[in-house]
């Protein structure tokens, strides 16, 4: 008897689990009709955590992030999603809403990959081929802008070098040479000087000898004559 209440309680608990994350979902739902977006991505991450296992929400709840502007998360749960997806028209659309989320992230490379996949799963459908068109053109607008970017930077960077080429190095000792240039003459004359001085000094001295020698040679020579003529004023001369 007792083992039997346990049971049945076990069920009720069951059921009662059951019901509470169907209504988490059917309330989830009701938002998202209703267009409260925001409102419902966040029923539904609610829900997921009291669903089964066995239960797949990626699809409805990527729907969701996608419509609340949450674009990171749609692409990661649209990927998550396809892998449940077993017809072609089924991955087809999956792989056309990746490439939606990553447009709406300007990865239009990734959008690019993701049509191309989606159109070899359905090539008829003219939604995702218009998609491919405008994320190639937003793809070659952008490389396009880096380039030109690129370019505007080398651009700079060799008028920098040009203009730096064309200033002439400053000498920081040319004023302390031109000073020295000045004094130099001013130097030189003043060793000219000082060596003609000490020229001059010694032809004095040389001249001032000679007259020395003269004088002597005179007065010898008029003591001789003196000795053999007196004169006449009685001066020796």
């Amino acid at each position: 008897m007792k083992s039997f209440f346990i049971v049945v309680l076990l069920f009720f608990s069951f059921v009662s689990f059951s019901q509470d994350w169907k209504d988490s979902l059917s309330s989830a739902r009701k938002l998202y009709k209703e267009g409260k977006f925001v409102e419902s991505f966040e029923k539904y991450k609610s829900t997921k955590k009291i669903a089964p296992k066995n239960v797949d929400l990626s699809e409805e709840m990527a729907q969701s992030a996608y419509k609340s502007n949450e674009f990171k998360q749609a692409e990661k749960l649209y990927s998550k999603s396809k892998a449940s997806k077993k017809s072609s028209l089924e991955k087809a659309k999956t792989y056309h809403n990746i490439g939606n989320s990553q447009l709406k992230q300007k990865n239009y490379k990734e959008a690019v990959a993701a049509y191309k996949e989606s159109l070899r799963n359905n090539p008829n459908d003219e939604q995702t081929r218009y998609n491919l068109a405008e994320a190639l053109k937003k793809q070659k607008k952008e490389e396009e802008k880096k380039d030109n970017k690129s370019e505007d930077n080398k651009t700079k960077d060799k008028r920098q070098k040009t203009d730096e080429n064309k200033e002439e190095p400053k000498e920081k000792n040319k004023p302390q040479d031109k000073k020295n240039e000045e004094n130099k003459p001013s130097e030189e004359k003043s060793e000219e000087n000082q060596q003609s001085k000490l020229n001059d000094k010694k032809t004095d001295r040389m001249l001032d000898d000679l007259v020395k020698k003269e004088m002597e040679t005179k007065k010898k020579m008029g003591g001789q004559k003196s000795k053999n003529k007196k004169s006449k004023t009685g001066k020796d001369w």
